[in-house]
């Protein structure tokens, strides 16, 4: 299999994984990263995705390591988010301790479960980065070395990407 054909396999894989199950929330069942289309985060990615296959489209292999590391990024920090969240909510049944309704909320925790979307994305994300690290070796580049432009200009995008649309979040 060539670095394209992998790279593009990884762009296609984080794509399809944004739309995959990746918690199980009581009440609400099964929850995606691009929810209704609306999700900055998921456009984001998105985004990183769509120019990584186009990087590999057109035979530019060695520069998909940019967009494929800002994914694996963002994606690491929203699984990080997620799971500080889920350990913060079981922190907070310790406070309802007598309360009538514990056991109900209990049973609410215990159905939270992450879903296999989080291996699709995290495959993705890794075949990505593979495919360009791969190529970089092949054409004698170091990993992180840009030797033109354009790879500049999409290590900038890819960094913008990365920082701002989570510090975004943090800020709402």
């Amino acid at each position: 299999m060539t670095n394209k054909n992998i790279a593009l396999a990884g762009s296609a894989l984080v794509a399809l994984g944004l739309f995959l199950p990746i918690a199980t929330l009581p009440v609400v069942g099964t929850m995606n990263l691009m929810g209704g289309g609306t999700n900055w985060f998921a456009l984001s990615v998105m985004a990183l995705a769509i120019i990584a296959a186009v990087l590999a489209f057109r035979s530019n292999e060695r520069d998909v390591i940019f967009p494929g590391a800002a994914i694996a990024v963002m994606l690491a920090y929203r699984f990080g988010m997620l799971q500080w969240h889920i350990a913060e909510m079981r922190s907070r049944l310790d406070e309802l301790k007598g309360n009538p309704f514990a056991g109900i909320a209990e049973a609410a925790m215990g159905g939270v479960q992450l879903q296999w979307g989080w291996l699709v994305l995290a495959a993705g994300a890794a075949a990505t980065i593979y495919a360009g690290v791969q190529a970089r070796k092949a054409n004698e580049i170091g990993v992180l070395e840009r030797p033109d432009s354009s790879a500049t200009k999409i290590a900038a995008l890819s960094v913008v990407l990365m920082v701002a649309v989570p510090a975004y979040e943090l800020v709402q």
